[in-house]
């Protein structure tokens, strides 16, 4: 919570000196002397907006992953996690190569492409061509019943081991 509030204080500053620059600049073109450049201001800007970002996808994940892992199997909507999981990987790319090497973007990445790894299975079992006799050799394959009506993505993993 404390370092929720830190990060907020910490955006709302540099949104004010933001303000400032631009303000400064406007005031430069209007007296038509040179219009200085906060390079510095940007890029830092750039960085807090970053780890801003960092630290909201990465709890935003978490509560997104929790709901496919508590739903039935059978009201996953396969289309639905490859649209987001693929949107949080293209994130994770952007982060790596944007801000310096740091604990939670490896974090952050390990979840997503443990995930992705998961979206190939989750796609086949929601495939609605699977017959009785398909979940049947399913159910001998994972040596246990298997009722995508009743169970959840968190049941199916735990049959994985």
């Amino acid at each position: 919570k404390q370092w929720y509030q830190r990060r907020v204080a910490i955006t709302a500053g540099m949104n004010d000196l933001q303000e400032k620059a631009t303000e400064y600049k406007s005031y430069q073109k209007q007296f038509k002397v040179d219009v200085t450049r906060f390079d510095e201001l940007e890029e830092t800007h750039a960085e807090v907006r970053m780890k801003q970002q960092l630290w909201e996808s990465l709890k935003s994940w978490d509560v997104v992953t929790a709901d496919w892992f508590e739903k039935k199997f059978e009201e996953l909507n396969p289309e639905d996690i490859t649209q987001k999981v693929q949107k949080y990987a293209k994130s994770v790319m952007q982060m790596e190569r944007g801000l310096p090497p740091n604990g939670v973007v490896p974090l952050l990445k390990e979840k997503v492409d443990d995930m992705k790894s998961k979206v190939p299975v989750i796609t086949n079992l929601r495939n609605q061509s699977l017959k009785q006799r398909h979940w049947e050799e399913i159910e001998t394959t994972l040596s246990s019943k298997f009722d995508p009506a009743q169970d959840t993505l968190a049941t199916l993993q735990t049959l994985d081991g």
